[in-house]
């Protein structure tokens, strides 16, 4: 199996209890694929000690980028902001917050080194949303099936991994 450039983009916000320990653990779970990676955090306007703390961090991890929103942007434009800078062959998306683990960017990439996909997402097992959201959901992925030929269950879940020229 090569050994890919990998970026990992997370966007945070007011995250400034989480963002060490994902650092940790994603930089962890990276070097074991490779060492030729990137983390690049995005402080979606956080009004916490985020931005502080990720500059702390990077004193320590070179492989640390950051870009700050001067204000609370959302998740689609802290993603984009990330992908412009990515330079990896693959990118992966993780939220900062802890919920998923960084180990299972090994799982999520590896289809793509098979060149089985193209695009690798995460699955929500229970979905806590209202009928109006799942309604939206399932006509959203009707669309990206029959429109788009993408086949993809859930397309506004972390954590995601695409060929990078594929983005």
């Amino acid at each position: 199996m090569i050994t890919p450039r990998i970026s990992v983009v997370a966007p945070a916000y007011n995250e400034a209890g989480n963002l060490p320990e994902f650092i940790k653990k994603t930089v962890a779970a990276l070097k074991k694929i490779t060492h030729d990676f990137e983390i690049i955090i995005i402080d979606d306007g956080s009004t916490d000690n985020s931005l502080a703390i990720l500059k702390s961090v990077k004193k320590e991890i070179k492989e640390l980028k950051i870009i700050r929103l001067r204000r609370r942007s959302g998740q689609t434009a802290a993603l984009m902001a990330g992908f412009n800078l990515a330079n990896g062959e693959i990118v992966v998306v993780f939220d900062a917050d802890l919920q998923q683990d960084p180990d299972d960017i090994k799982k999520l990439i590896t289809p793509i080194l098979n060149k089985e996909a193209e695009v690798v997402s995460g699955r929500r097992q229970k979905r806590k949303h209202s009928l109006f959201i799942k309604l939206i959901a399932w006509i959203e992925r009707i669309i990206n099936r029959v429109f788009l030929g993408i086949k993809l269950y859930d397309t506004a879940v972390s954590p995601n991994a695409y060929k990078k020229e594929t983005l």
